[in-house]
């Protein structure tokens, strides 16, 4: 049901922007197949095969940043509206208003650059727009950093899965091109993580 050849095939190019709102708005990103599913899209826009969908690549882009973009703002409004419980809410076993304040110091440091890196690292995306907004990051630094993220994000995807569709059968592929997508993305943050715990 969750596959994304099984998805794309059914819905279209708006299937790829409401799956990504879906992944990243309402924390489904480890149902939801929103990365793969914008690589077979990119790859389908460039050949096509009796059978298959054939979306043009502009609009799997424009879907994808609309869906990852509308996502993120919701995931942050639903991190933003549960914050202000927990600003109220006393020490208990499990939540510390100390883990809350570290959050919001961390997103006011690195907010930005986590919103960016985060784009790319499937499930911590899900998880890094409702923590902007339980940490208080700014609406408009979240939006602005949210949008450009998006984009980047769509535009790199879309265009590595039109890139390899003349090349591969990425349909059969696409877990472990998702799966190199991932390993590359994370470069950025494994060395920001070990300049940190130099720091």
């Amino acid at each position: 049901m969750f596959g994304a050849g099984h998805l794309l095939a059914t819905y279209g190019v708006v299937g790829v922007g409401v799956v990504l709102f879906l992944e990243t708005g309402l924390l489904l990103g480890l149902l939801l197949p929103g990365e793969t599913l914008t690589i077979l899209a990119g790859a389908f826009s460039h050949v096509q095969h009796a059978g298959q969908p054939h979306p043009e690549l502009a609009m799997v882009i424009l879907m994808a940043v609309l869906g990852a973009a509308a996502g993120g703002q919701l995931g942050y409004a639903l991190g933003r509206s549960a914050g202000g419980a927990l600003h109220e809410r006393p020490d208990g076993r499990i939540y510390k208003r100390r883990y809350l304040e570290r959050t919001h110091e961390y997103f006011e440091r690195y907010g930005a650059e986590t919103i960016l890196i985060a784009r790319f690292m499937p499930f911590i995306r899900t998880l890094s727009s409702p923590a902007a907004g339980i940490a208080e990051m700014s609406v408009r630094r979240f939006t602005i950093y949210n949008v450009v993220s998006a984009a980047v994000w769509a535009v790199v995807v879309a265009t590595i899965g039109y890139a390899l569709g003349g090349v591969l059968d990425v349909e059969r592929h696409a877990v472990p091109i998702t799966l190199g997508i991932i390993a590359f993305s994370c470069i950025p943050a494994a060395i920001e993580y070990v300049r940190h715990r130099g720091r």
